[in-house]
């Protein structure tokens, strides 16, 4: 929360730079093992599909932290399930299914809001 609003974080007496740099450090750190691991396409997908699957759930920051962990470690999941009942790659499988999920709520979404 210190990130979302740094003004309040600041005025409240909070050091929002240390916080905001230990963000970014950890967010590198992240990404540079998982690279290694799991590769880019991966990364990418599980740092933004979950958080944007969440979007359309969550009303406040905690919530979309809380529901994108979840719907990630349940694509996560999922997907293993799936490449391993299909005998087919474990990776894309997962980014299959959270793609699959976020799109549709992208069209439950828009054909809600006519």
């Amino acid at each position: 929360a210190v990130c979302f609003d740094g003004e309040f974080a600041r005025l409240r007496g909070v050091n929002v730079d240390v916080f905001f740099l230990l963000l970014l450090v950890l967010t590198a750190l992240t990404v540079v093992l998982l690279v290694r691991v799991v590769g880019i396409v991966m990364v990418i997908a599980l740092l933004t599909i979950p958080a944007a699957v969440a979007g359309y759930f969550a009303r406040k920051l905690w919530q979309t932290m809380l529901l994108a962990t979840l719907f990630c470690m349940a694509f996560i999941i999922a997907g293993i399930g799936v490449s391993y009942a299909y005998d087919l790659p474990t990776g894309p499988t997962i980014i299959l299914i959270a793609g699959a999920m976020y799109l549709l709520l992208a069209a439950a979404s828009r054909l809600w809001t006519r």
